[in-house]
């Protein structure tokens, strides 16, 4: 009988290295495969599932490993098939596991999420006259299609405003945090309340830095809510498609 082991990360790292982690009580360790490592732990099907502890445990382990090494992270809840599944996967991309680890050497990911209040941005909103005002400027009123445009406007006008209000003010902040890191990934309005969602990923030498224009930022920007995150493994930033063979459970990297 094959033992399932469940996948945490990749690291630039052969030599032996275990604990335990309390949550679980998993024996967390590493695996050495072609001068490089996977940290797995023994595990069954529960372990792949999304309840808090599983969660936490995951966590709590990837906090560890990325303590100690340049981690090239696996999704949650990855299981494979035993050490020949973990060799079997570095055959088939061990190239490119190391070019990724050299890319990610020595880096870690910040999170940054803006949150703000959407309810008293429509509230801040200029009236429709004034919208229409605007547009009214920007089109012949001889044009074809003058009233089409104007009443489809009114429609759309408060939300496409709240928009671009939202653009605007997500640059300011994500601007400047990206210019210290070496690679940055935004998204506005992914919810209507979160206007600004950042990943970032720095060397580990700038964290600080990019702690103190975090709270800089955070000072500039009293009415929005800043949260923090990090250092995480450069979930964000991984380019590479590899998936998990068929018989194994979990949805790869």
């Amino acid at each position: 009988m094959i033992n399932m082991l469940y996948l945490y990360g990749i690291i630039d790292s052969d030599q032996p290295y275990s604990f335990i982690e309390t949550t679980s009580g998993r024996q967390v360790y590493n695996l050495p495969v072609n001068g490089l490592g996977m940290i797995v732990s023994a595990a069954d099907s529960k372990d792949a599932e999304k309840r808090t502890g599983n969660i936490l445990a995951h966590n709590t382990v990837m906090e560890r490993i990325l303590e100690h090494f340049t981690v090239l992270p696996v999704s949650f809840g990855t299981l494979i098939n035993g050490a020949s599944g973990v060799q079997e996967l570095f055959n088939r991309y061990d190239g490119e596991f190391r070019r990724q680890l050299q890319r990610l050497r020595g880096k870690v990911e910040m999170g940054v999420n803006v949150i703000w209040n959407v309810q008293q941005a429509r509230v801040e909103l200029p009236d429709s006259e004034t919208l229409e005002a605007l547009l009214r400027q920007k089109l012949h009123t001889g044009s074809p299609g003058h009233k089409y445009l104007l009443r489809k406007y009114r429609e759309r006008a408060p939300e496409m405003y709240l928009q671009r209000m939202a653009a605007q003010n997500a640059k300011q902040i994500h601007s400047p945090l990206s210019a210290i890191a070496e690679e940055a990934h935004s998204s506005i309005l992914r919810t209507p309340s979160l206007m600004l969602s950042g990943a970032y990923l720095l060397l580990r030498s700038n964290v600080s830095g990019f702690r103190e224009e975090y709270v800089r930022l955070k000072k500039n920007y009293p009415n929005y809510k800043l949260l923090l995150s990090g250092p995480w493994p450069p979930y964000n930033f991984v380019k590479i498609n590899c998936t998990v063979g068929s018989d194994d459970r979990g949805d790869g990297f």
